[in-house]
């Protein structure tokens, strides 16, 4: 009896011990799970892995597949199109990954936002930390980090309901390294659109200036500059006046990830005498932009920098309107931005009483539709007519679409 005792104790020990060695076999920080991700109009399925600051993500949407290998540490992206054989390098916080990858886009809310925890919760099995993140006060999403994996395993969006993120099914094992590696017969592929920049020697002492919040008044000496971060929902106006006896010159240019979105040359402003001034106002989102550099050229030139709020705007799918009321007689500004890997096309009405405006009063229908070929491209529209109403028809890709009336 005593012997089968013992032998029973030893058996609950091997037990033990494999079942140490099982929870050994699935390293930290490494996990899969089975992704759906919301975006408007849409929900995609697919697949995550996770190695430490990587992941990959492989999503399908209507037959078309495609898959995501990010290296968080590295601030890289890649995303790959098995279809073509190609995939295309990105900065993990650009933009434009951020278009296609939700957890870049709540990483880039994680940085600008402001997070409040709230408590916890449990998802899929695992306690998470529940919190909420508000830009300029506005509730914006709620997330939810699972602490075991110090990972979001949902995302609820307070703009609109269609997007959202969670994992599911979510397994603690060994993830391959070479899952995050580029597969063979794969090659790069440019960013299609983008034409080179001009790029002046005085960009690389950019980062270095401390950046400044509107609004705000400084005289600025010829070679000095300064920079203004692109908050959400509002805008920046610069302007800038000839304060020393000869010419002065400035530009006011915004940047992406460091570098000018356009050559400066286009932003910028001669003051050819003392007193002479002039300026800019932009409009520019984060998507867009994350900053604005004044930089003065010759002379002085004394400026006034001043917020202006613009709103956050509403991103509208393919085959849907957007309409809010307007103040009849009073100049409406519409602000579109191409939110769509491709060309978006939109078209604009007006209405007084439910009535439908057309013909000269409002202007051709040629004049009312607007197309956007390339992706973040964007177009300013101002009406100044007798109308109550406006709707933005959107009727090819998607758009982030802004009215307000100033």
């Amino acid at each position: 009896m005593k012997s089968v005792r013992h032998a029973t104790v030893m058996l609950i020990c091997v037990a033990a011990l494999l079942a140490g060695l099982a929870c050994e076999s699935a390293p930290p920080g490494q996990f899969t799970a089975d992704i759906t991700v919301g975006d408007v109009g849409k929900v995609t399925e697919g697949r995550l892995y996770v190695r430490d600051s990587r992941y990959r993500m492989e999503l399908s949407d209507g037959g078309t597949e495609w898959f995501i290998i990010v290296d968080e540490a590295a601030n890289l992206s890649r995303s790959f199109s098995p279809e073509h054989k190609t995939f295309l390098k990105r900065p993990a916080d650009d933009p434009q990954s951020m278009m296609t990858d939700q957890i870049q886009g709540l990483r880039m809310l994680q940085r600008i936002g402001e997070v409040s925890v709230e408590g916890t919760e449990e998802i899929a099995g695992y306690k998470c930390e529940r919190s909420l993140i508000r830009l300029q006060g506005q509730p914006v999403v709620t997330q939810y980090i699972a602490n075991e994996l110090n990972f979001p395993v949902k995302v609820v969006n307070h703009i609109s309901e269609e997007l959202f993120f969670e994992l599911s099914n979510i397994k603690r094992q060994a993830v391959s390294d070479s899952l995050f590696e580029i597969p063979s017969g794969y090659s790069p592929k440019s960013v299609a659109g983008q034409g080179p920049v001009e790029i002046p020697n005085w960009i690389l002492g950019v980062e270095s200036v401390e950046p400044m919040s509107p609004p705000f008044e400084i005289n600025v000496a010829a070679g000095e500059l300064f920079r203004v971060p692109v908050e959400p929902g509002y805008g920046l106006k610069v302007h800038g006046r000839n304060v020393g006896e000869g010419n002065a010159s400035y530009a006011a240019v915004p940047f992406i990830n460091g570098l000018p979105l356009k050559d400066v040359s286009m932003y910028t402003l001669n003051l050819p005498n003392e007193g002479t001034g002039g300026g800019w106002t932009f409009e520019e989102t984060p998507l867009e932009a994350d900053q604005v550099v004044v930089r003065v050229n010759e002379g002085t030139v004394a400026f006034m920098i001043e917020p202006i709020e613009l709103g956050f705007g509403k991103t509208i799918a393919e085959g849907r309107l957007y309409g809010v009321s307007i103040e009849p007689g009073r100049e409406v500004i519409v602000r579109l931005l191409n939110t769509h890997a491709g060309e978006s096309v939109c078209v604009v009405k007006l209405s007084k009483n439910g009535s439908l405006l057309e013909g000269d009063t409002v202007g051709p229908l040629s004049f009312r539709t607007v197309s956007l070929k390339t992706t973040h491209a964007s177009e300013r529209r101002s009406y100044d007519v007798d109308a109550d109403e406006i709707v933005v028809e959107v009727q090819k890709g998607q758009m982030l679409i802004n009215i307000r009336q100033p």
